[in-house]
């Protein structure tokens, strides 16, 4: 692992040892200017790489949860808005 001040110096370091015949290099984050480097960022490089089953489990959970986020939110707007045709105390009290 190594570590650089400047995305500017990371490449230069990354695209030195490409040329000396290291490949198996990762950069990890983004702003890289570097034509050498474009298939070595880490997001390319996981987007190729199938997920595991506990990832897959992970993420349709998480969009489960949004969806049943979004049906509350959904059901909570609605609500207020229908508070605007009837606006009184005992209907905005619950979002107040």
């Amino acid at each position: 692992m190594c570590r650089c001040y400047t995305n500017y110096a990371l490449d230069q370091f990354l695209e030195h040892l490409i040329e000396i015949g290291i490949e198996k290099i990762i950069r990890i984050g983004g702003q890289s200017k570097s034509k050498i480097l474009e298939g070595k960022n880490l997001c390319v490089v996981s987007q190729g790489e199938a997920k595991t089953k506990s990832e897959r489990y992970l993420v349709a959970k998480s969009y489960e949860e949004l969806g049943n986020k979004e049906r509350l939110i959904t059901k909570v707007l609605g609500s207020l808005y229908a508070t605007q045709k009837r606006p009184d105390w005992a209907n905005l009290r619950t979002y107040l």
